[in-house]
């Protein structure tokens, strides 16, 4: 499958100066690498952990972190299937905050993810799986 793209957010809130939690919701879309075949939407929403170093070159405040998502993801219906596909998502994206004023930051993660999916078609069960390379872009607002 090639990831067509999607929109994510993110909510989090500090435990401790290193480390934070929240949740987040994306919807994304997927097309399967097969003459004919049609885009299907994908929606994630779930928890994560993130270990995060803050830190200053000359004017410019940054920080780096990990983040470990993990939750509920859910594909739409396939053909043939009794119902949508519902499974789960885990990751880990390495990622970099610069913050441009004292509440707005670009952010920029690199790293991996895997979604997968259980369907229900005529009394049989299958799965399916997505490992993918994650390369996220966007804005990030402290409240």
């Amino acid at each position: 499958m090639a990831l067509v793209g999607g929109i994510r957010g993110r909510f989090e809130y500090p435990i401790l100066k290193y480390l934070t939690t929240g949740g987040g919701l994306s919807i994304w879309s997927a097309k399967a690498d097969v003459p004919g075949a049609k885009r299907k939407m994908a929606f994630d929403v779930g928890a994560f952990l993130k270990g995060r170093y803050p830190f200053s070159i000359k004017k410019y405040r940054l920080e780096a972190y990990v983040l470990l998502p993990v939750g509920f993801s859910l594909f739409t219906q396939q053909v043939g299937t009794d119902k949508n596909g519902a499974g789960y998502h885990i990751g880990l994206l390495p990622g970099m905050i610069m913050w441009v004023t004292s509440t707005v930051g670009v952010m920029f993660e690199l790293g991996w993810s895997r979604s997968g999916w259980k369907y229900k078609a005529g009394g049989l069960e299958a799965g399916s799986a997505l490992d993918q390379a994650a390369i996220n872009l966007g804005v990030t607002i402290a409240l």
